[in-house]
């Protein structure tokens, strides 16, 4: 999202090591590119492969936002108009300038609650464990993993990439628990019987009528 232009490192996939092989190498520098990255993303989602599934963007913000409050609600209208949530982690050093667009950005996008924003402050702890002690209290449910040999750097990229997997993993479960159900009414004689019944008195009547 930053440097000479914003770039898909990798189309959307449950596969973690996909991620992380992307990742390695990549250098910190540049300025941040909030809305093009947003808008991107967006795109990138059209080749999810789970059609049916919410789409949703995770923002990492440690830089300034340099666009105004107007600009960026415009962003987000059209995300919520074509059903796209937006998260952001919001990291680096305190910036009430900062905070309040991407609170305006917010409230653009929020449909029924389904957009937050995670304020992590600054301090000696890992953005890594502020994360995994606030999104339970988000509502978000996390898959923890041992991570404890990796380094500061990757300890948080590992994080960033779990939580989206994760969020993805959620709601792929919640579609293939709703296809069960159905597979399992169509696999139920009785109420497949009872339903072609009921089909089959209606007929009649209609044949009455005319």
């Amino acid at each position: 999202m930053a440097g000479k232009r914003v770039r898909v490192l990798v189309t959307p996939t449950s596969d973690l090591e996909k991620h992380l092989a992307c990742m390695h190498g990549l250098e910190i520098g540049g300025e941040m590119n909030l809305t093009a990255g947003i808008q991107v993303a967006q795109l990138a989602l059209k080749h999810r492969q789970n059609k049916k599934q919410q789409q949703r963007i995770i923002v990492f913000v440690g830089s300034p936002v340099k666009y105004d409050k107007k600009e960026l609600e415009l962003i987000g209208r059209k995300l919520k108009k074509n059903s796209v949530a937006l998260d952001f982690v919001n990291f680096g050093e305190e910036d009430d300038e900062k905070t309040e667009k991407l609170e305006a950005l917010l409230a653009a996008v929020n449909n029924n609650d389904s957009s937050l924003i995670v304020d992590v402050s600054p301090g000696p702890s890992a953005l890594s464990d502020v994360l995994m002690s606030q999104l339970p209290a988000c509502g978000m449910g996390f898959v923890t993993t041992d991570m404890s040999d990796a380094s500061a750097d990757d300890h948080d990229l590992q994080l960033s990439e779990k939580l989206s997997l994760q969020l993805s993993v959620q709601e792929d479960a919640a579609d293939q628990s709703n296809q069960t159900n159905m597979n399992k009414l169509l696999a139920d004689q009785s109420f497949v019987s009872s339903v072609l019944a009921s089909d089959g008195e209606k007929a009649p009547k209609e044949d009455e009528k005319k």
